[in-house]
């Protein structure tokens, strides 16, 4: 067959083209370090580049609503404590003047000026915020919840934030529960809405066609009360189930430092003797929220610890897919430069001088 030049000088430029689009390519893993420079490279890694990638973005909004839950949560719980440390030390001071005979007008005047102080404490503590949202005004989170009278402006809700996909948690305690007591152990579930306060039902024996028998929150007023195993009888409450159905509905907890210092402040021993259990009920009330605010802290480190796990796992697997291996690509950037050299002096050996040559 015979070899016309043409064919000869096409050759030379084909090869000089691949190799030199060779090192463009190599230089380019080199220079950015990704093997994965366009789809076209690898389509099965690009798509799997891609779905990591999304899976990353959404876990990086994960990360920071779990975040500013967190913060969220961790101001909370130490607000709560500090609450607890005010009605300890109000419990303390209506134990010593209801149990210290030598008490006075005089001394529990000077009692009375503390649990003023430790009024207002709570008070500030009620209308503390972060950053600039209030932490106890649930979605009215603009606006001071309290006025310095204890009266309460802001609402029942509770910011519910995406920790996990279709899980949500709430991030904030409303003033309405930790300082009025309404509703206050209905915790929010995962979903998209908080839970609603569920009434008590009590059944018979029959699991076939249970009968639910409603029974509602005591009041201290109340003189009656259902019991399970008097199914249709009514006997009159305790004093201990008082107490429970009390603690059950909760109470203002402002409204008992406020009755404590004008019992103090009217020499009402009486009344300082009363305030010992209505201090306990209110400080019940602010520890039974302390550990609804735990179980939500461990469910956001719980969440954070696996997002993270997460986070690593999609890097992975992007590195894997979209990196280039450094030694290997200096390796192949190294022999292509040797066959560019080669090429380029074989081909001046397939293109032979021509008579144009000789006469030039």
């Amino acid at each position: 067959m015979r070899v016309a030049d043409k064919m000869n000088f096409n050759q030379v430029t084909r090869s000089l083209n691949d190799n030199r689009g060779d090192m463009s390519k190599l230089t380019d893993q080199a220079a950015t370090g990704k093997s994965l420079l366009k789809p076209s490279d690898n389509p099965v890694a690009a798509a799997k580049v891609l779905k990591a990638r999304t899976s990353l973005s959404a876990v990086e909004q994960f990360l920071q609503s779990n975040q500013e839950a967190q913060n969220f949560l961790n101001f909370t719980e130490q607000s709560l404590a500090e609450l607890t440390d005010i009605y300890v030390r109000a419990k303390e001071l209506a134990l010593s003047q209801a149990n210290d005979p030598s008490s006075s007008p005089q001394s529990m005047g000077m009692v009375a000026r503390e649990v003023g102080q430790l009024f207002a404490d709570a008070l500030a503590i009620g209308n503390r915020r972060i950053g600039d949202k209030f932490l106890f005004g649930g979605f009215r989170t603009v606006s001071e919840p309290f006025d310095q009278n204890g009266n309460y402006y802001g609402d029942s809700g509770d910011i519910l934030m995406e920790v996990r996909k279709g899980q949500y948690l709430a991030a904030n305690l409303p003033g309405s529960k930790v300082f009025l007591g309404e509703d206050y152990q209905a915790t929010p579930v995962d979903g998209t809405s908080p839970i609603e306060s569920n009434p008590i039902e009590l059944y018979d024996g029959d699991s076939k066609n249970p009968t639910p028998v409603l029974r509602g929150p005591a009041s201290v007023n109340n003189i009656e009360i259902l019991h399970p195993e008097h199914e249709q009888e009514n006997r009159p409450v305790s004093d201990k189930e008082r107490e429970e159905a009390n603690f059950a509905r909760g109470t203002n907890i402002l409204d008992v430092l406020k009755s404590f210092q004008i019992s103090l402040e009217a020499g009402d021993k009486r009344g300082v003797q009363q305030a010992i259990e209505d201090l306990e009920i209110a400080r019940s009330q602010v520890v039974t929220l302390r550990s609804q605010i735990g179980s939500r802290m461990n469910t956001v480190e719980k969440n954070l610890e696996s997002l993270e796990k997460l986070k690593l796992d999609n890097r992975v697997i992007v590195s894997q897919q979209e990196d280039a291996d450094a030694f290997k690509v200096y390796s192949e950037l190294k022999r292509s430069e040797g066959n560019l050299q080669a090429t380029l002096q074989t081909s001046g050996r397939l293109i032979q001088p021509s008579l144009l040559d000789f006469l030039s």
